[in-house]
């Protein structure tokens, strides 16, 4: 083991993928263990057979912006390595654009990425921790336990909470308070296969309707360019929209987000279709740090969008200053309890 710290991360999204990275890079043990059995987070892509076709989707995050320098070098290398391209230029009010970032083949392919060379156990749902001279006993669902020498928890805030408030950890009450003030919006989203093109508003691909309508944002994944052989549309409601309707059955969403875009659909038929919902999709109420540290010793840091701002970058930058801090408390250095965006 090297150096002697075996460190657990909670959860295999964006924050926990590049805290893993940047910690192994540095010879510590790591171990992610994600409770579902996919990659990623909300960087979620999806393969649909229909009538002969698979049809590619990214249902969870559509894209992402870089606008830090640290990002902006992380999604260089990326495209460097063919796991990013450039999709289409986004304008702003002012009459000035940047680009927005996909995964070259569906955004999974950067966490898959990431993942490479770090051992991550899927499946694997913490339920509780307890401290155990010197560090951490980490408990599973399963019925397994784990020994660590630090933990970095970036699950949901609501999955967290539960974590913390399962283990009985005697946390300081304005920390506790912050964790549970944080809310997320929902999504509700479908993925209709076609057996043909469609006529967006965009030609990259897209459509976004203007605020108050019942869609938040429509994409085909084949003028997207992860879809090669198949032609899918993937329809996600607005936040408002997702959760009037988040408990609502498959069969009334379908109907209600067909409706929606059919007359986009032109000749097109509807091969297949599915429903996916995402219960902590966007952070209402970001925090204004990049991670909190919720114990000094045995060591214990949350991050994730939750603290960093809820996009892509915010979850990256989380992660990658939070295993930083925890690097300095390994090596004997001063670490800074939380760091302010």
């Amino acid at each position: 083991m090297s150096n002697n710290h075996l460190i657990v991360i909670i959860g295999a999204g964006m924050a926990g993928l590049i805290a893993a990275s940047k910690l192994q890079a540095a010879g510590q043990d790591v171990l992610v263990l994600e409770k579902s059995r996919a990659l990623g987070g909300r960087l979620a892509t999806r393969r649909l057979q229909s009538a002969g076709f698979t049809t590619v989707f990214d249902h969870g995050a559509q894209y992402f912006t870089a606008k830090d320098a640290r990002f902006q070098q992380l999604v260089e290398d990326w495209i460097a390595q063919g796991v990013a391209r450039v999709w289409f230029d986004k304008s702003t009010e002012n009459g000035h654009s940047y680009p927005t970032f996909i995964g070259a083949e569906g955004m999974t392919r950067i966490a898959k990425h990431l993942a490479q060379g770090i051992t991550v156990r899927k499946a694997a749902k913490v339920t509780r921790l307890a401290m155990a001279e010197p560090g951490w006993q980490v408990f599973l669902e399963s019925g397994g336990c784990l020994q660590a020498s630090a933990i970095i928890m970036t699950a949901p805030t609501p999955q967290a909470v539960d974590i913390l408030t399962a283990s009985a950890l005697d946390l300081p009450t304005e920390q506790w308070d912050a964790l549970k003030a944080v809310t997320y919006d929902p999504c509700v989203a479908l993925l209709m296969c076609l057996d043909g093109p469609v006529d967006l508003p965009d030609k990259a691909g897209y459509w976004q309707p203007e605020k108050g309508s019942l869609i938040g944002w429509v994409a085909e994944n084949h003028q997207k360019g992860i879809s090669p052989n198949g032609f899918g549309l993937t329809i996600q409601m607005s936040p408002r929209s997702s959760t009037e309707w988040f408990d609502q059955s498959d069969e009334a969403c379908y109907e209600c987000m067909r409706q929606a875009v059919q007359p986009y659909l032109g000749e097109a038929q509807i091969l297949d279709w599915q429903v996916k919902r995402w219960r902590y999709a966007l952070v209402k109420n970001a925090g204004t740090q990049y991670y909190q540290w919720f114990q000094q010793t045995p060591p214990l840091i949350l991050a994730g969008d939750a603290f960093a701002g809820p996009r892509v970058e915010g979850a990256v930058l989380s992660g990658l200053v939070a295993a930083e801090q925890l690097l300095k408390h390994l090596n004997n250095q001063p670490a800074v309890g939380s760091g302010t965006l």
